[in-house]
């Protein structure tokens, strides 16, 4: 309104003033045009050009404050994404811990129990709890595992390792439930694969364990074999190794080899499936692929599968792959002094030690460390949570020779605690530090990088195995 009302006063202002045409230059396409106009011509050429562009200039502001509210919709969006993943992958943990806990101690008081005197039919019914635990102990480190590689934090170990003697170990589980289903069972290495290389041996035993338990589960005549050969073995520092599991069983269509590798899908047939998360080959997939191969299949119903993959490795050798052993983070020091138990040569030594401080908020983890350490011989004290076993380091810490702490518990976890009992320490300018063995729920690299931050000694994975104990005890005290 205001720009036609201009545009009338300034046409009868020059319609008085002016000539009536003039030359007008305009600029278009890189030319110069020269135009005779009336100045009524003109004005209308001008005030029509600046309607149109406050038009899209309001057209294009419309645009900038539509994308503006998009964006901001997918920012939110996507944050919401990322706090449902990483609710996601908490409770996962969650879970999982929550599940190890209990299972670490069933296993735990089986191992315990085969050690007392039972009748051949009651450590049969033994045997089966305790394998069954194992098995569905996997399960769930399937689960958490999954939830790593999904969430981005899953990281390699490469570390010196023995190949054949992992190999032979992983052949080893199946043997009784191949016996079982009487089915034949070959390891083939070719004599040019080298003994002793580098890699993260314990996701490798992952992949192997993966496709080998799937290739037993699912094969009901003939066998499994498990060949190993060299993709290309000419280089002195390296080798690129091919890895094959071939069964003779039921088979995969090819409708379900679209989905077979995605997560919590299971192939084959449903009457005779037998259970399983659905993320075996998922895991195997991306493990394969973290360490830069990529996993082949083929199949036909009725006859049977074959996976295959290629990796490369560095070379190692022997020497290395000794120091590796002593240096996991799990590992205890292996002793000349034999066994811990008080009957032995080490008797008058268990006496001079001082009490062990158990931290430890499960009844049943309690349970379990005392009775190890009662058979050897130990004295001992229990403390529920970390708070309490700070007031008892503060008021009583010369009583102790060690600390067994639980890492995960209500008030006062066992990370804060260790933190708490070294700063106790240092205040006291204390000439030794007592050892801090963590009892951690899973066997990351992380844990122990956790441990060793916060000042503890060592770490030891549940569930506590007997020998892992003698063998801690042996090397910190």
């Amino acid at each position: 309104m205001l720009a036609r009302i201009t545009y009338i006063l300034l046409n009868k202002q020059l319609r008085e003033t002016q000539p009536a045409s003039s030359n007008l230059s305009l600029y278009f396409a890189g030319h110069e045009h020269l135009i005779n106009a009336d100045r009524t011509q003109v004005l209308d050429l001008f005030f029509s050009s600046y309607d149109e562009t406050v038009k899209k200039h309001r057209q294009l502001e419309e645009k900038v404050r539509e994308l503006s509210e998009t964006q901001e919709y997918l920012y939110e969006a996507r944050k919401e994404a990322e706090q449902a993943k990483d609710a996601r992958g908490l409770f996962l943990a969650n879970v999982t811990h929550d599940l190890r806990s209990p299972l670490s101690a069933i296993i735990g008081l089986a191992e315990l129990l085969s050690e007392t005197r039972l009748q051949p039919e009651q450590k049969e019914y033994l045997t089966v709890i305790k394998n069954a635990g194992e098995i569905l102990l996997s399960k769930i480190n399937n689960i958490l595992d999954f939830s790593k590689i999904d969430a981005g934090m899953l990281e390699l170990e490469p570390v010196a390792f023995d190949l054949y003697e992992q190999v032979n170990i992983i052949a080893g589980i199946f043997t009784k439930e191949i016996s079982d289903k009487k089915l034949q069972f070959e390891l083939n290495i070719s004599p040019q694969i080298p003994q002793f290389m580098v890699g993260d041996e314990a996701k490798l035993s992952q992949i192997f364990i993966n496709l080998l338990s799937n290739a037993v589960k699912y094969t009901f005549k003939g066998g499994v074999t498990f060949n190993i050969s060299c993709a290309d073995c000419t280089n002195d520092k390296t080798a690129r190794l091919r890895f094959e599991v071939i069964d003779t069983g039921i088979g995969i269509s090819k409708d379900e080899q679209q989905t077979l590798f995605q997560p919590f899908v299971q192939g084959r047939q449903p009457a005779v499936r037998a259970g399983g998360t659905g993320l075996g080959l998922s895991i195997v997939k991306q493990l394969v692929a973290r360490m830069g191969g990529t996993v082949a299949l083929t199949s036909e119903p009725g006859i049977g599968s074959a996976f295959a993959f290629e990796i490369e490795f560095p070379l190692s050798s022997r020497k290395a792959v000794k120091d590796a052993k002593l240096q996991k983070e799990n590992c205890v020091v292996q002793t000349t002094h034999g066994s811990l138990l008080p009957e032995n040569e080490n008797s008058a030594l268990i006496k001079d030690i001082k009490k062990i401080l158990i931290v430890e908020d499960s009844e049943i983890y309690q349970r379990i460390e005392r009775e190890m350490l009662e058979a050897w011989g130990y004295k001992f004290e229990l403390a529920e949570n970390g708070q309490e076993a700070c007031q008892i380091f503060r008021e009583r810490g010369d009583e102790f020779s060690m600390i067994l702490m639980d890492c995960q518990m209500p008030v006062m976890d066992g990370y804060q605690a260790a933190t708490e009992i070294r700063k106790i320490e240092k205040s006291r300018n204390a000439e030794k530090s007592i050892p801090i063995i963590a009892l951690t729920g899973g066997s990351e690299k992380t844990d122990l990088k956790m441990c060793l931050n916060v000042g503890m000694s060592d770490n030891i994975e549940k569930p506590l195995k007997k020998k892992q104990l003698e063998e801690c005890l042996a090397k910190w005290l």
